[in-house]
């Protein structure tokens, strides 16, 4: 499998993290895990030349689709042949772009289609590569801008969410914290106290990689938390496994919070 980034204009850096494409080639199956994630993305599938993802409900997923923030783990499945393209954005990016409260994408994924109808699918299709894809979402992205909320945007740029953090710029705009935090949860789609969750589980995930399971212990206490069974409980919330069952997994690959493993086992897939 060819796993790649591309950079992001200047002018979108502050809502776009990166532009990636995943291909794939070979025969058989996979299982794609999916744990909660507090990264919204933008999804291309090439259903011209391969087969489309499968979701865990059986249904065949759009062509181009929007992820917003997940707070819970899903499945999907397709086959080794495949050619993928994306988006992530910082979770505050979809008031920005598509005009729409944050709160109405949570753990939902629809039809680009849907949301916009300025054709972006067909001509995402009719791209002969990843690179022009990116060329048409930056324009894509440019023409859309939205002038965001200065109070989120203030947050995200300081990178502090801490409650004193919090309360300066609160004060700073003359509002309450009450009133951060609803707005908060509008531009974002999830509350304060959710998001430091999911972000935490984050770098949980981060740290995982390559690490035994020795190590469990050590990484709940640098994480902050209580004990081993609270952690084993969010990060089962989170991403439907133990810890231990996540580190015994044989993972082929990833993207975010995404993880393919081998699905020898899973539901056919057909063009």
């Amino acid at each position: 499998m060819n796993y790649q980034l591309f950079p992001v204009s200047p002018e979108l850096r502050p809502w776009i993290r990166y532009f990636w494409s995943y291909d794939g080639f070979g025969d058989g199956r996979l299982h794609i895990r999916s744990f909660a994630d507090p990264y919204p993305r933008l999804i291309f599938q090439d259903t011209r030349e391969y087969a489309p993802v499968v979701d865990q409900a059986r249904g065949v997923m759009p062509v181009a689709y929007l992820s917003g923030m997940d707070t819970r783990p899903t499945s999907a499945y397709w086959n080794r042949q495949f050619s993928h393209f994306g988006v992530s954005f910082y979770p505050h990016a979809l008031p920005v772009f598509f005009g729409i409260s944050a709160t109405e994408l949570v753990n939902e994924m629809p039809a680009l289609s849907d949301v916009d109808r300025r054709g972006m699918t067909s001509r995402l299709a009719d791209a002969r590569n990843h690179r022009e894809r990116v060329t048409l979402l930056s324009r894509y992205f440019l023409e859309r801008i939205q002038t965001p909320d200065a109070v989120i945007q203030e947050v995200f740029d300081r990178n502090t969410l801490v409650l004193e953090g919090l309360k300066g710029i609160a004060a700073s705009h003359r509002l309450s914290l009450r009133q951060v935090q609803r707005r908060f949860k509008d531009q974002v789609g999830v509350s304060v106290r959710t998001y430091l969750k999911l972000q935490r589980f984050e770098q949980v995930l981060q740290q995982l990689s390559g690490a035994r399971f020795g190590d469990l212990t050590r990484i709940a206490f640098e994480a902050g938390y209580a004990d081993q069974p609270h952690f084993n409980r969010e990060f089962a919330a989170f991403s439907g496994l133990t810890p231990y069952q996540f580190l015994r997994e044989q993972t082929m690959g990833s993207e975010s919070a995404s993880f393919i493993y081998a699905g020898d086992d899973v539901v056919s897939i057909q063009v």
